[in-house]
Parts: C-alpha cells; structure tokens; sequence
C-alpha cells in the first residue's frame, strides 16, 4: 500500500515536473515548480481521500479539486493593450490537476497517454501557430473599365499567386467602370506582388490596399 502511493506521488512529480519544464522553458507565468505542486497536491487530495474515506468520497474530492484550480488558473490570465494572454498557461495548470487526479486514483496508463498527448499540444501546436501567422490578410480595393471577362482575369490572377479570397464585392460605378474589392489571405510575398501587378496595370484606374 505505502509503496503504491509512493509511486503514485512519484509519478506526479515526473508529470508534472515534464509539463512545468515545457512551461518554464517558455518562460510562463505558471513553470516548473507550480504546474509540479498542482500536480502533486492534486494526487494527494485524491489518495488522502481515498485512504480515509473510500473511493466514493475521493470522487467527491476529486470534483472540488476542479473547481478550486479555476481560481489558481485565473491568476494567470491576463488583459494587456486589448489582448487575453496566460489562457494555456491556465489550461495547463487545469490539465495537470486532472493529470494528478488520475494519478490519485492509480489511472497509470491513461495518465501516460494524457501526459503525451499534452505534451505535444504544447511543443507542435505552437509551431503550427506560428506557420498559420506567417501568412496575413489584405484587402485590395480597385477601379477599372466595367467587364465581366476582366474580372474573372482578376480572379484567375489571385488564384495563380496562390492566395484565398475571403470575401469580394464588385459594383457598378457610372456607366462605365466597375469598383471591385478583394479580402485575400496568403504569404506576404504573394500579396505584395499581386499588388505590384495591380498597380503596373495599365487597364486598373484606381487602386488602394489597406
């Protein structure tokens, strides 16, 4: 029995301690040592529950472990300048107490997968972030003679330069011309020259990028 919860607690720490080390490596609110404690006082809540009471009871404790790891978890999130930050950081230290939890109750291969599992959240989600932000949005709004032919040459053109249109709008202006607008997403690279090419377009009368 003793050396079952010692390994229980045990395991916490190594769990806790490798989230906390991703945590603290990326120089978060909440690093090694309290995502590890959470973790830890997680497992003992639950095993001291279930040592004194039953399993039943440790249920009961396990739920009120949740609920009062909001209030740890809110300390982290910030409001600066408009923008939310600490809000992973907050889930980390929600997911390690399940993580401890589990450990409680002696959940050993479920905890290892979990433990995996967020593991990669944290390491490969960023990355993915950071390729999806490498790319922007811009919004062309130009003038040209009316025709429909010209147009979907335009279309085809922001097609060629690999970008997505989000949103498109075209109007009549006079009898004459026509205003066509384009939100594109893609690389910088390929908007500015879709721009360029718009802009060395003899047949564009007015354009503007914003």
């Amino acid at each position: 029995m003793i050396q079952e919860q010692l390994l229980r607690l045990l395991l916490a720490v190594m769990v806790g301690g490798l989230i906390g080390y991703e945590r603290e490596y990326h120089e978060k609110a909440a690093g090694l040592r309290t995502i590890t404690l959470v973790c830890v006082g997680s497992a003992l809540f639950t095993m001291f529950a279930d040592y004194a009471a039953g399993r039943a009871d440790a249920v009961r404790l396990a739920a009120g472990v949740v609920t009062g790891i909001g209030f740890l978890g809110a300390g982290v999130i910030l409001r600066d300048h408009g923008q939310v930050t600490g809000m992973t950081t907050a889930a980390t230290i929600w997911v390690a107490a399940a993580l401890g939890v589990g450990l409680g109750f002696g959940a050993y291969w479920l905890i290892g997968v979990a433990t995996i599992v967020v593991l990669a959240v944290l390491w490969i989600f960023p990355r993915l972030e950071i390729q999806q932000r490498a790319n922007d949005t811009m919004t062309f709004d130009l003038t040209t003679r009316y025709d429909k032919s010209r147009y979907a040459v335009f279309l085809r053109r922001i097609a060629e330069h690999h970008l997505r249109i989000v949103r498109h709008t075209i109007a009549r202006k006079g009898e004459d011309d026509m205003i066509c607008m384009w939100v594109v997403f893609g690389k910088p690279d390929d908007l500015t020259d879709l721009a360029k090419e718009f802009i060395d377009n003899a047949e564009v009368k007015d354009f503007s990028i914003y």
